[in-house]
């Protein structure tokens, strides 16, 4: 017992036991580090691989773009070869007809969607032969034309054009005049340009059918009242002959087209008719049974509802008897007020 209160005592005299402060042993430190530079790599690796990502997904577009692109391209040169660049396939003249097409390998008829408005698709093209375009005409204005393509980096393949989701779409649109100014011009409306004795200029020339002028007739009765000093002849009266102008467009306004004849003009086998280009159909004839050797003015008409339309000027003499000649000058495109639409 004396023992216990010694030790009480010492204790007491003691005092309280000093605290120590523990000292840091620098484990933490090396985790914070760790997490930090972890993070740090973590970031840039994250920053890479989007840098990454972002090139891939961009070259992909640009391949997808192209793709789109020059199918698109691809259907505005399909329409133009059979509209405009080559004159004996042109399958849209503006009067509602259609005619197989072979565009990229595929032979097709384009839908006509309403009178002087086509489309169709040309499929198959690109680099994994997985591109289509998508192509309207519009020729429903008489003065301008309009070519729309669409074209689609992924259309499903040959033989069809239904783009899906994700597909990327480039679209082409081209416009051009068509209300024959400068074809009319070409035409040589007036016989002027060209040989006596050969086909004028710009027209086809079947049998005894050439210039004719007013010092000579080519065989035959020179006729008189002639506009400059050229005219067409199309046969005599024991010969037989076929002339036949360009294609060109009847402009807007057209009403008529006039020119001076002579000759005769007996029916469907002799006279001079304004025809349909894409299908020879007869818009209006000029066979009067007048048969004279002097020029006077002669009217082909009922033209209104064909502004727009693809025609050509046919000239006939199927008759080898007196008067079956026909002789055309100075063709001229008119309205109804007898305004001169072309040549001007």
């Amino acid at each position: 017992m004396k023992k216990i209160i010694l030790k009480i005592k010492d204790k007491i005299n003691r005092g309280p036991a000093l605290y120590r402060r523990p000292q840091p042993s620098g484990a933490g430190f090396v985790i914070l580090f760790a997490v930090t530079i972890s993070a740090i790599l973590l970031s840039i690796a994250i920053g890479v691989t989007n840098i990454a990502f972002r090139e891939v997904k961009f070259s992909t577009s640009v391949k997808s773009s192209n793709d789109a692109f020059f199918a698109a391209d691809a259907g505005i040169e399909c329409a133009m070869l059979y509209d405009k660049s080559d004159q004996d396939k042109n399958i849209f003249p503006g009067n509602g007809a259609t005619i197989s097409m072979n565009c990229a390998g595929r032979t097709f008829t384009p839908t006509l969607i309403s009178p002087s408005l086509w489309t169709f698709f040309v499929s198959g093209l690109g680099s994994i032969s997985q591109s289509c375009a998508i192509v309207t005409v519009d020729k429903t204005s008489s003065l301008i034309a309009k070519i729309t393509s669409k074209g689609y980096n992924n259309g499903g393949g040959v033989g069809t054009c239904t783009p899906g989701l994700n597909t990327v779409e480039r679209e082409i649109v081209i416009t051009y005049d068509t209300s024959g100014t400068s074809d009319t011009f070409d035409l040589n409306f007036d016989f002027e340009n060209g040989t006596v004795g050969f086909c004028p200029d710009n027209w086809n020339c079947i049998g005894d059918a050439m210039t004719s002028s007013s010092s000579d007739g080519q065989g035959c009765v020179i006729a008189s009242n002639i506009n400059g000093s050229q005219y067409l002849k199309a046969g005599c009266d024991s010969t037989i002959g076929t002339a036949k102008s360009q294609n060109f467009i009847l402009p807007s306004n057209i009403d008529h087209v006039r020119a001076l004849r002579a000759g005769g003009a007996d029916g469907p086998d002799s006279g001079w008719f304004v025809k349909r280009f894409s299908d020879d159909a007869i818009l209006c004839s000029a066979i009067s049974n007048t048969d004279s050797d002097t020029f006077f003015t002669d009217d082909c008409a009922s033209l209104g509802s064909y502004a727009g339309t693809s025609v050509y000027i046919h000239v006939i003499d199927n008759i080898n008897s007196g008067w079956g000649k026909t002789y055309l000058d100075n063709i001229r495109l008119m309205d109804a007020s007898d305004n001169i639409l072309l040549p001007i």
